[in-house]
């Protein structure tokens, strides 16, 4: 698409008009979208709002490991729950977030690392039993799952965070968004510094936009590789395999998961050595 970003560039693009085109994708208002520079910055900036000192982030482990770091620059203080397999919410779960009073509550689906989704039954409990903001992170749900889109009209504490990293790969465009209530955006466009998302970035996010079935295309191709590498696993005696529907697979193996690891690198085969998240646990991407 280099031809058409190049022209593109030639008529000026502006933010009114990515949240635009991102809205007419997603079936959201355009007043409820907001783009930055990658869904990480787009996390910093909700925390910079919702969060901050003397605020708490409630967080469902294992999960993406960046949450927690984004709480702990932005001095938010994190209170956190264990999930066991299946590593689902469940209404234990969601009544504990409520009763802590947490500002803001982080649901990663699906989830990073285990691969899981969130029930929506479960986001929505949370944002019934919380006044804060919930956050639904859903870098992967391209690859599976379902959205929490549909919850935002009847809970505007709902916030579904986006990327176009995994299924459109364009990481290096550093392109994230959220679809929320038109008070959210409100509120981060309180938080978020002048000028932070280039004419460039949002034109290649535009001309993603408008190829995107063409983006997405390959996906099939990457769930059967998916399914057929759980389905591998799963057929070897000792390893216990997670349910997934991202575009990764975590196991726990027999034997020491950091020997192992180093036995696939030295073969070649380079895994994620996931063990400071799950006992023993190993990822396939």
């Amino acid at each position: 698409y280099k031809g058409e970003v190049v022209a593109h560039v030639f008529t000026p693009i502006n933010q009114v008009d990515f949240a635009a085109d991102i809205a007419k994708i997603r079936a959201s208002g355009a007043d409820g979208v907001w783009a930055a520079n990658g869904s990480n910055e787009i996390l910093t900036q909700l925390l910079m709002a919702y969060g901050g000192a003397g605020r708490r982030a409630a967080l469902f482990e294992p999960t993406y490991l960046l949450h927690r770091r984004l709480c702990w620059l932005t001095q938010t203080e994190i209170i956190e729950r264990r999930l066991g397999p299946p590593f689902e919410i469940d209404g234990d779960a969601a009544a504990w977030a409520g009763g802590e009073g947490a500002h803001v509550v982080f649901v990663c689906s699906p989830n990073n690392p285990p691969g899981n989704t969130q029930p929506l039954d479960a986001v929505r409990s949370l944002a019934s039993r919380s006044d804060g903001l919930v956050i639904v992170d859903e870098a992967y749900v391209e690859f599976g799952g379902e959205s929490a889109l549909p919850l935002v009209a009847a809970h505007p504490n709902v916030a579904v965070v986006r990327t176009f990293s995994k299924a459109f790969a364009l990481a290096g465009a550093r392109i994230g968004y959220v679809l929320g209530s038109p008070v959210v955006v409100e509120d981060l466009e309180r938080v978020r510094l002048p000028y932070h998302l280039s004419a460039l970035t949002q034109t290649a996010g535009v001309v993603a936009l408008r190829h995107a079935d063409e983006a997405v295309a390959g996906l099939d191709s990457i769930r059967i590789e998916r399914d057929r590498i759980v389905h591998a696993l799963s057929g070897i005696d000792g390893v216990t395999v997670f349910p997934t529907k991202a575009n990764f697979v975590l196991f726990q193996p027999p034997g020491d998961a950091k020997e192992i690891w180093r036995g696939l690198l030295d073969r070649g085969v380079l895994v994620r050595d996931l063990t400071a998240v799950v006992p023993n646990g190993l990822r396939v991407t």
